[in-house]
């Protein structure tokens, strides 16, 4: 495995250069490095450098730490194959990481519950450079946060013109953002997570108006979670309904389930599921 091969290239001059023969890295392209134990992996960046270098295409780094460089880093030779980052509570030392998100454009790009320990807002500014191989971006928040606001909001949607996945929820969104969002995000997109609404105290979040453009600008939804949005009323579920006829998911605000006599947070999974809402007019 990858660290079989990173081992045996430290043993001599010979096995180094054997271990740089491209024959051995072909099939690896995918690279999980996680700890599923209290304390996070710990993971130097001379080897995250080391293995991007070789051409992994798919970099995961769940529940590490990414230790400080020893010696300057070189310089990463482009271009790239790397396709796809996920940091999952992933901390440490950021130079290597931010290099990327900030310079090489990706089809995906995942903060999962760790937006706090990056500066996910440079990420945002440089999308009109970057950005427009974007297929899949996550910046769900573990705790409330505040960075899509309007300004975050109108690069991704003005540059991320071939997103199909967008996950949002957990951060705040003032009317303007939301409004911004429904009325311009790409007709591409098939998974929506906009979990918005009632956080500590502050209520803003969706209103049946926007649903109703989203629905008619984003016809091809097949995921749509609008859960915490409190503002909405069944009118607004009945336009998802009737509107996005390929969905597969749903997940509604508890408003909505209480008064159609559902478990809180409920989520539909199943067309079937959602096509019988559509006999329970209260």
């Amino acid at each position: 495995d990858i660290l079989d091969i990173s081992r045996c290239a430290q043993i001599s001059r010979q096995l180094n250069m054997i271990s740089n023969d491209t024959s051995l890295w072909q099939s690896w392209k995918k690279l999980s490095i996680h700890n599923f134990q209290p304390e996070k992996k710990k993971v130097p960046t001379e080897f995250l450098t080391y293995i991007i270098q070789k051409g992994i295409t798919e970099l995961s780094l769940i529940k590490c730490e990414i230790l400080p460089p020893k010696v300057k880093l070189a310089e990463l030779k482009q271009p790239l194959s790397l396709k796809s980052l996920i940091l999952d509570k992933t901390e440490g030392n950021k130079t290597l990481v931010n290099k990327i998100l900030t310079s090489y454009s990706m089809e995906k790009v995942d903060f999962r519950q760790c937006m706090s320990s990056w500066d996910v807002s440079q990420f945002i500014k440089v999308l009109p450079q970057i950005g427009s191989q974007l297929k899949s971006l996550n910046l769900l928040s573990q705790f409330p946060g505040e960075l899509c606001d309007m300004s975050s909001i109108s690069i991704i949607v003005d540059c991320c013109l071939d997103l199909e996945e967008l996950s949002i929820g957990g951060n705040f969104l003032n009317d303007n953002a939301i409004y911004y969002l429904c009325e311009n995000l790409t007709s591409k997109i098939l998974k929506l997570d906009i979990r918005i609404g009632e956080w500590l105290d502050r209520i803003t979040g969706m209103n049946d108006n926007n649903v109703r453009v989203l629905v008619k600008r984003c016809p091809q939804l097949r995921v749509l979670d609008i859960g915490y949005n409190e503002k909405l009323t069944y009118q607004g579920l009945v336009a998802i309904i009737e509107g996005l006829h390929f969905l597969e998911y749903l997940g509604i605000p508890d408003s909505i389930a209480n008064e159609l006599g559902l478990p809180n947070m409920a989520a539909l999974g199943r067309r079937s599921n959602i096509d019988s809402l559509k006999m329970c007019r209260l």
